[in-house]
């Protein structure tokens, strides 16, 4: 079930990226789209910090 779950994510992945990088294209200002990467990649990683076992 997990490696379903994971093979999944490539298709919803690209689905949900081109519906907001239309929205991101069409209401916003185009550095934009290099602000809301770096916000969601310090997200990602602060998240991290928590959920990512430690080796």
């Amino acid at each position: 079930m997990a490696f379903a779950i994971f093979g999944a994510c490539a298709p919803n992945g690209f689905l949900i990226s081109a519906i907001f990088s239309t929205l991101l294209a069409q209401l916003n200002w185009w550095p934009w789209a290099y602000w809301t990467t770096s916000i969601v990649c310090t997200c990602l990683s602060v998240f991290s910090i928590f959920f990512v076992p430690k080796l």
